[in-house]
């Protein structure tokens, strides 16, 4: 008994240490899920701060408008008033009558449109008469005379007139009386006036006879007369010329004819008759009208097209070997002829080509309107004349102006006259350089030769330069040569004459230009190394290239013609090539390398960052790695960071907790812009409970549904958020408790089993 009683009382010791245990682990699992509650809500008080900074980052800054104040202006208003001529009462006893006329504008003396006249009588002691005659004698008269006041508002009336009186006229009241002849009175011609002043006796004091012109009719349509005939509409002349303008006015009569030609040149002619000047190189029509005494304008008048030209057509002969050459068959001649413009620009057109060899006509043709015909080219056959040895060509032509041109030539069919050479040099030839011209005469009976050069430089001024006879040429075994060294620049003419001593003589003209200088071309270099977002080239051609010869020129671009304002906006680097080549050959190259960039600069992120979460501490870095770009700016949460010049790479570490929103602006040299931003989140490092009960947090959100949303606030955003923990609570109690109570039960029956088999 006694040993069952201690066999009790240690179970019951065992079950009560066993309890205590239990309370133990109860007390430990309270105090460990109080702790990862306290964390689970200080966590998520930082996801709500987190959710204030991202709606406070997403607004963007309103741009502030500067109110401009608008000033008003005072503008006063001026009024035109008319010039008026008064009459000024001579100083005397009297005071005289005064007429109010305006002046005819700008000094003339009719008007344009009728005057209003008014006449002002001031002495009481005598009237004013006026007597008004219109051009359709209308009379109109009246007197004028100060009746004495009789009341107290007249005696007012006249203290006021008093005021405007000077002193010593002789008003004593200052009372006046005023007639008006209105506008409406006065007719189109010569209308007049007579005013006077007479005494109380009939004295006449003042007079005073105007006439009134007025002119409200536009003068007549003008008439331009031609001194020579139209053909075809046009007014063809061959040197300057008058054209005969006159028009009429029947009312004031003409003043004077006004006429325009092209290119801004105008003229005046004094009267209704004149003539216009027509200048030799003129092209264009004369506008012409007429103006009135009274200034009023005729209708413009318009007169044919003119073409005063005075250049006479350019007519080129060409053989084989020269005109002056000698041949043993026949010889196909080149005939050119060429209209050129004359001085002011103008030119008519070929009217008639006439040739003739040996004085018989071989070919003519006429060329009529409407098709205008400025040079023409063709070929003549010439055989040789047996009785002469010398067949003579010679070319007559007629432009439409009427100006005329003749050349002549003749080809030899001789075998046995002095052949004449030139070499390094021809006629028309334009040279860029030093010219070695060698003049050669061969023939066995040489009697004469001659070389005449004649030199005119770049500025116009001429000069002989050689004139050498045949003594001074080098002799040879079978003729004369000389060589001549051309430098500067300039025209050259040369002439060149050889005869033999059977009088067979031979002649040969060149003339050609030396031009060195290369064309200046301009703006090129500018282009060199710049990146833009597009290529488009507006220079004009005379603003670009400087020469002063005729030249041409052309655009390339990578290679290929480029059309000036064409706008390319292809990317990548390209080549603009300018080239130009001047009369004379010289040739002038500019170039540039440049690059078309329109796309934006990429920014590079060391790691995506946007929305996400990083425990303790970051390094943010961001960079671009394009040609020519750079970060252009760089804020976090708002604040600037500090950047270099040519900065491309932008490094932050960030170590305390907090919601970061950063904001990277990149640039390119051709001024392309972009900008990213990104949102991301900096947690302090968490407990050992933090990491245990965060997954199961997860797991219950995961499986319930029941996610935590930063965007809603207040009681029921509490709600979502304290589930969740206190799910992960409840099953980390769970998870803790099913162990320890298996623990308790399994070591109760385990004593109980031992207590009974020490106690049967």
């Amino acid at each position: 008994m006694k040993r069952m009683k201690k066999t009790k009382r240690r179970f019951r010791k065992h079950r009560n240490k066993g309890y205590g245990r239990l309370t133990g682990i109860l007390l430990l699992l309270i105090l460990v899920t109080g702790g990862m509650t306290a964390d689970m809500v200080r966590a998520e008080g930082e996801t709500d701060v987190m959710s204030d900074i991202q709606q406070e980052s997403s607004e963007e800054n309103e741009e502030k408008t500067e109110e401009k104040e608008e000033k008003t202006e005072e503008q006063g208003e001026s009024g035109d008033k008319d010039e008026e001529k008064t009459e000024e009462p001579p100083p005397q006893k009297y005071v005289m009558p005064a007429v109010h006329c305006p002046e005819v504008p700008a000094g003339r003396s009719w008007y344009s449109a009728p005057p209003v006249i008014t006449i002002t009588h001031y002495d009481k002691h005598a009237v004013t008469k006026y007597t008004a005659t219109n051009a359709e004698n209308e009379r109109k008269e009246d007197i004028l005379k100060i009746e004495p006041a009789e009341s107290a508002e007249a005696n007012e009336n006249v203290e006021e007139g008093k005021e405007a009186v000077k002193a010593g006229s002789g008003l004593s009241d200052g009372e006046t009386v005023s007639a008006v002849l209105e506008k409406e009175f006065w007719k189109e011609g010569e209308n007049t006036l007579t005013v006077r002043m007479e005494s109380v006796e009939g004295e006449e004091l003042y007079r005073k006879d105007i006439t009134i012109s007025v002119d409200l009719s536009n003068p007549d349509q003008l008439s331009l007369e031609y001194s020579r005939p139209l053909k075809e509409g046009i007014l063809y002349s061959a040197s300057e010329f008058t054209v005969h303008a006159e028009a009429a006015d029947t009312i004031s009569g003409v003043e004077k004819i006004v006429y325009h030609l092209d290119e801004g040149r105008e003229g005046v002619i004094e009267g209704e008759t004149g003539l216009i000047h027509i200048p030799a190189g003129y092209a264009g029509m004369i506008e012409a009208y007429a103006v009135d005494r009274s200034g009023r304008k005729g209708e413009t008048v318009e007169s044919a097209y003119i073409i005063c030209e005075d250049q006479s057509p350019e007519i080129r002969l060409d053989a084989p070997d020269g005109l002056e050459a000698w041949y043993r068959d026949k010889v196909t001649a080149e005939v050119h002829v060429e209209e050129k413009q004359s001085s002011g620009g103008a030119a008519s057109g070929i009217g008639m080509i006439t040739c003739y060899i040996d004085k018989k006509i071989v070919m003519q043709e006429t060329y009529e309107a409407p098709e205008a015909v400025y040079d023409k080219t063709f070929q003549l056959t010439v055989s040789p004349d047996s009785q002469k040895g010398i067949s003579e060509i010679a070319v007559h032509v007629t432009d439409r102006a009427g100006n005329r041109a003749v050349k002549y030539g003749q080809i030899h069919f001789d075998s046995e006259v002095p052949s004449l050479t030139m070499e390094g040099v021809y006629d028309t030839l334009i040279s860029s350089g030093e010219v070695k011209a060698v003049f050669k005469v061969e023939d066995s009976w040489l009697s004469d030769a001659s070389l005449y050069v004649r030199y005119t430089d770049v500025q116009g001024n001429s000069s002989d330069l050689i004139n050498l006879d045949m003594n001074e040429w080098n002799k040879k075994e079978n003729g004369i040569s000389i060589e001549e060294i051309f430098e500067k620049d300039g025209k050259y003419e040369c002439r060149v004459v050889a005869e033999d001593k059977a009088k067979n003589r031979v002649e040969k003209n060149i003339g050609f230009v030396i031009d060195s200088a290369s064309p200046v071309i301009h703006y090129v270099d500018q282009m060199e190394g710049l990146t833009i977002p597009y290529f488009q080239w507006n220079y004009r051609s005379e603003d670009m290239i400087r020469d002063y010869s005729e030249y041409s020129y052309q655009i390339s671009l990578n290679g290929k013609p480029y059309l000036p304002g064409s706008r390319i906006t292809d990317e990548g680097v390209s080549l603009l090539a300018v080239r130009a080549v001047d009369a004379a050959g010289n040739q002038s190259l500019a170039e540039a390398v440049f690059e078309i960039d329109h796309t934006p600069p990429a920014i590079i992120w060391g790691d995506e960052m946007n929305e996400k979460i990083y425990r303790d501490c970051v390094t943010m870095s961001v960079w671009v790695d394009g040609a020519g770009e750079r970060l252009r700016k760089a804020m976090v949460n708002g604040k600037s960071c500090r950047l270099s010049a040519d900065s491309r790479i932008f490094q932050y570490d960030i170590e305390e907790p907090g919601i970061y929103h950063v904001q990277i602006s990149a640039e390119d040299l051709a001024g392309n812009r972009s900008r990213e931003e990104v949102i991301f989140t900096v947690k302090r490092r968490q407990s050992f409970v933090q990491n245990l009960v965060n997954p199961v947090i997860e797991t219950v959100e995961k499986y319930t549904g029941r996610q935590t949303d930063p965007s809603v606030r207040g009681s029921e955003a509490e709600n979502e958020r304290n589930f969740p923990v206190c799910a992960a609570a409840a099953i980390l109690a769970a998870v803790c408790l099913v162990p320890a109570g298996y623990y308790i039960v399994k070591k109760n029956k385990w004593e109980n089993r031992v207590s009974e088999e020490k106690d049967p």
